[in-house]
């Protein structure tokens, strides 16, 4: 696990009082539900923190993996940070877990973890990985599509959707398909014409691109 510190416009002397102490016990919250699970139950979060920080904690972990992260929606999210940097009241630092499958959502939630008042932001080091290796395999499959005279459009999405022009999508995806490269065709996502393919390694890229070439002859 890595931090990074967020920048805050107006700090104030209480929410920066343990801005320097990223040591020791980091605690990851849970996030406690209510209604069967239908809403958060802030009451119990809120005392979770006041406990967590009595019994010597030096920082928590909010929205995490622990913290069931990948069910909250976004307002959720932003509830929990808040609740959590008002009953820490600066004694100890606000980590906020913003990390998502979606780059995009990812910039979102840290930017409203800034607004509640978090300190820092938690995020994997192989995450960060990943997603550098994704945007160079990006553009490679991108660039490759464009020099055969095809067209995709510019997006925040971790896939491309490619514009097959006068060529016939069921008979590219069929010849795809035969050289092992599997790809999702347009028309049942609304999108006649085209194909969407995701980003694999190099090796599989080059594949795909290989065999998109010799599919348009």
């Amino acid at each position: 696990m890595s931090l990074s510190r967020l920048d805050r416009a107006e700090p104030s002397d209480a929410a920066n009082a343990g801005a320097d102490r990223f040591g020791g016990s980091l605690t990851a919250l849970v996030t406690p539900f209510a209604d069967g699970g239908r809403r958060l139950d802030e009451r119990a979060f809120a005392g979770l923190v006041e406990w967590q920080v009595a019994e010597g904690t030096e920082g928590l972990v909010v929205a995490g993996t622990t913290g069931e992260a990948p069910t909250l929606t976004a307002g959720e999210h932003d509830r929990l940070l808040r609740i959590a940097v008002e009953a820490a009241a600066g004694r100890v630092p606000v980590i906020a877990g913003t990390g998502t499958n979606c780059t995009r959502s990812s910039i979102e939630l840290t930017r409203a973890a800034q607004a509640a008042g978090a300190e820092a932001i938690r995020h994997q080091d192989d995450v960060s990985k990943r997603v550098e290796r994704t945007i160079v395999e990006r553009v490679f499959v991108e660039e490759s599509v464009r020099d055969m005279g095809l067209e995709t459009p510019d997006s925040h999405a971790n896939f491309s959707w490619i514009d097959l022009g006068d060529a016939d999508e069921g008979e590219v995806v069929s010849a795809l398909g035969d050289s092992g490269v599997v790809v999702r065709p347009g028309t049942p996502l609304g999108g006649p014409g085209h194909i969407r393919v995701s980003y694999g390694t190099r090796e599989q890229n080059q594949r795909f691109v290989d065999g998109l070439a010799a599919a348009l002859g």
